[in-house]
């Protein structure tokens, strides 16, 4: 019925109308109106909405000719409007795209370029028009009963399946392997043999031969996390800032190993070759990175991070020997330069993270991880703030002596939609127990 294909119709529309993206006014709408709607990327995805809904309805619709011929349609449309449709259809594509289309073949062929795209545009237009005019003829027949509903129903799945594969015959042909940017088990096998929590830094140019998220397949942690969209402006902004490999602000992100493409210049006296793996990629070590976490007795306040991260990037500024703190509050600092310290990191996952601290002093324990509202932090059992710091990592305040800090990670609005499902649950049982109940009335 139309109510029920509303929906799918409305589904459809809106994918279309997201796709199209900044060409269509209502992009714009969403964006301003709708909540989180300005981090969807590549609205182009949303067709896939628009294919799905069609690919729905129009399946409801092949289903009821088959079964009872073009007249079964009107309960959805008139069969007039439906063959009208068809006709006026086949109109536009054959009598009015198709010769535009191949003048502008016989105008544009002095432009490589432009006369390249209205070839295209040109069978892409072709094909259409074949697939119209097959589906009309089919349509036709069927009302005509020159075919069986099984018969309508196998010829419209050929149709369907020369469709896709006429079109996507020529996608993406290579006869090279697609995985080969994965397979790097020679310098996995190292990296993880290498003691300690370390990160890699393949970010070196290496595209072709490293897919981006090979660290991520083989369980190591890459400096550039795993290919993301909607990776965090500051974090963007940071490693602007630190990438200079030869700076103290990279050795900050604890990339204590850098994999390159042989014959890569690398900062004299601060990287050594530590492995060279088969084929046309090394591995150095960066001799001078931080660990993942350590405790530090200086430190200075900034407004926000973007003053935080001006302030980092001075010439005199040490990660390993003081902090920049964004906030008012400077949390309470106590001698310690100079004595011995330890930071231990016990436990580690995605969303937690435990340390074994000694501290010869209070003091800061700066840790080289992305600093992201939600992060909660324990010392020794006491909650304490989660501080943003050098212009995006995390830091907490320790005191001196032995401590154990606990980080976890707890958003609010998980915990919002964790109530807001448990009443969406409730209120389901409730309605199916209510719709029961009438039931179970009549039979007593």
């Amino acid at each position: 019925t139309r109510r029920q294909l509303w929906p799918w119709a409305g589904l459809a529309l809106f994918g279309l109308a997201t796709a199209l993206g900044v060409y269509a006014i209502v992009h714009g709408w969403l964006t301003v109106f709708l909540p989180m709607f300005d981090q969807f990327r590549a609205p182009a995805r949303a067709l896939a909405l628009w294919t799905f809904a069609l690919a729905v309805m129009g399946a409801v619709g092949v289903d009821l000719v088959a079964r009872q011929g073009l007249r079964a349609v009107d309960a959805l449309a008139r069969p007039a409007a439906l063959r009208g449709g068809l006709r006026v259809g086949a109109l536009i594509l054959v009598g009015v795209a198709l010769p535009l289309t191949y003048l502008a073949l016989l105008l544009t062929q002095e432009n490589e370029t432009i006369f390249l795209r209205t070839s295209v545009a040109a069978l892409a237009l072709t094909l259409a028009a074949g697939f119209w005019l097959a589906t009309w003829a089919l349509f036709s027949g069927r009302e005509a009963g020159w075919w069986s509903p099984n018969l309508f129903g196998v010829m419209m799945v050929g149709l369907l399946f020369f469709d896709l594969s006429a079109t996507g015959a020529y996608t993406d042909i290579s006869d090279r392997d697609p995985t080969v940017g994965f397979q790097h088990d020679d310098i996995a096998a190292f990296l993880q043999n290498e003691p300690g929590l370390f990160r890699i830094d393949t970010l070196t140019g290496i595209e072709g031969l490293w897919q981006p998220d090979t660290a991520a397949l083989y369980g190591l942690q890459d400096v550039g996390g795993i290919a993301n969209p909607l990776s965090l402006l500051h974090w963007r902004q940071l490693w602007a800032a630190a990438s200079d490999r030869g700076g103290r602000l990279y050795d900050m992100l604890n990339a204590a190993y850098v994999v390159v493409e042989d014959g890569t210049p690398l900062p004299e006296g601060k990287f050594e070759l530590a492995f060279d793996a088969p084929g046309p990629l090394s591995v150095y070590r960066n001799t001078n990175a931080l660990p993942r976490a350590w405790v530090v007795h200086r430190a200075t306040t900034a407004p926000d991070m973007a003053a935080a991260l001006d302030a980092v990037q001075s010439p005199d500024f040490d990660p390993a020997q003081e902090a920049v703190i964004v906030g008012d509050a400077l949390p309470a600092i106590s001698g310690g330069e100079g004595s011995l310290e330890s930071v231990t990191v016990t436990e580690y996952a995605g969303d937690r993270m435990t340390l074994a601290v000694d501290a010869a002093g209070d003091g800061i324990l700066v840790l080289s991880e992305i600093w992201y509202p939600g992060w909660r932090a324990k010392v020794n059992g006491v909650e304490t703030s989660v501080l943003a710091t050098n212009g995006g990592l995390r830091a907490v305040a320790v005191p001196a002596g032995e401590s154990v800090v606990t980080l976890s990670f707890q958003p609010q609005p998980w915990r919002y939609g964790l109530v807001l499902a448990a009443i969406g649950l409730l209120l389901l049982a409730a309605w199916a127990i209510y719709g029961l109940w009438p039931r179970r009335r009549q039979v007593g």
